[in-house]
């Protein structure tokens, strides 16, 4: 794992930014431990916390998908571009790596490119420093993918962020959590708890609601099954009157920390925590670098000076970008080392990168 992530995470844990709460066993606190408490606040026990993203605008309806990209993703896309319909994509760095060109079809579409860990894991079940991994290398591979851009939002799996994985998310990466108010459990479908129809009843019950607040449904990409649930309930959802918008478009924000976009020639503003391709760090970013950050002096991402290059959002092939992927491996192995044996070393931990 690169040192600047470790001497990020270090900085910002010195300024008290990162909450002392317990670990969780796959998302369940200790007795005596209330997730809905001001302290907790989990997002998956339904604790609002200032700053993350629960709501659309009034009459908006924001698309986005979890999960992605899969061998279904592909026909989502399709049908998404032959809409003008631009949506965010919360993607698992695994998947990215096992799906280059499902990746280069989304990014080439225009839609949003948005961060789902690693793994997929319980991350209140996690250290500090394995939450830093499961954010750092997705953010890292989505950036080589893209030409440099750092994704601004990012959602736990299951819903699973208390104050501390928050705060580090925030302030070591500059991230902001985008959760849901409503579920199909769409993903349920391949449990065979839900059918295709089923997914559809609950979407069409979701667009019978009151306008205010809008709606952010939680949607997947999983399966054939929840990808043309989606397809098939698109129609309703403008006839009904929606505003369907990505999650970025929600609030007129870009979806990148440095970039307003993922269209040629678009000016990338370099960030110091992730290296480019190359494996250089680039230098620190100034403007933007911390969407959600409440100070810049108490976030370890922003200062310095900006770096400005321009980037195509088509510059590389699909054949280039997988060939390039395969220090992927050595996070993949990282992982396995990192979460086999969480009380690892910080010194021992570096030294796998």
């Amino acid at each position: 794992m690169p040192a600047t992530w470790i001497q990020a995470l270090a900085a910002v844990e010195a300024q008290g930014l990162i909450p002392n709460i317990t670990q969780t066993n796959a998302g369940v606190y200790p007795k005596g431990v209330d997730p809905t408490s001001k302290e907790i606040c989990n997002a998956a026990a339904q604790c609002v916390a200032p700053g993350d993203i629960w709501n659309a605008p009034d009459g908006m309806l924001g698309v986005s998908f979890d999960d992605g990209p899969t061998q279904y993703s592909s026909t989502l896309y399709t049908f998404l571009k032959s809409q003008n319909q631009i949506a965010t994509h919360f993607f698992i760095g695994t998947n990215i790596k096992s799906n280059v060109a499902a990746f280069t079809q989304a990014y080439t579409n225009g839609d949003e490119i948005a961060c789902h860990t690693w793994s997929h894991p319980w991350m209140t079940s996690l250290t500090n420093a394995q939450i830093v991994a499961e954010l750092g290398w997705t953010q890292q591979i989505i950036s080589d993918m893209t030409g440099g851009r750092i994704p601004k939002f990012w959602r736990p799996p299951m819903g699973d962020s208390d104050n501390r994985v928050r705060a580090i998310a925030q302030h070591v990466f500059g991230l902001q959590q985008v959760d849901w108010n409503q579920d199909t459990a769409d993903w349920t479908i391949g449990l065979g708890k839900i059918t295709e129809a089923g997914i559809e009843s609950a979407i069409a019950g979701f667009l019978n609601l009151p306008k205010s607040p809008g709606l952010i449904i939680l949607e997947h990409e999983l399966y054939a099954g929840t990808v043309e649930a989606f397809i098939n309930s698109y129609p309703l959802m403008k006839s009904k009157g929606w505003d369907t918008r990505s999650i970025g478009n929600l609030f007129n924000e870009a979806p990148y920390q440095n970039s307003d976009g993922d269209g040629a020639s678009v000016p990338v503003f370099e960030q110091n925590l992730i290296p480019n391709a190359t494996g250089t760090v680039s230098g620190l970013a100034t403007s933007g670098a911390v969407a959600s950050a409440s100070s810049s002096t108490a976030t370890a991402t922003v200062t310095g000076t900006t770096a400005t290059t321009t980037q195509a959002s088509s510059a590389t092939t699909t054949a280039s970008k997988s060939a390039g992927l395969a220090r992927y491996d050595v996070a993949g192995l990282f992982f396995k080392c990192l979460l086999a044996a969480p009380l690892i070393g910080v010194a021992h931990i570096i030294t796998l990168a």
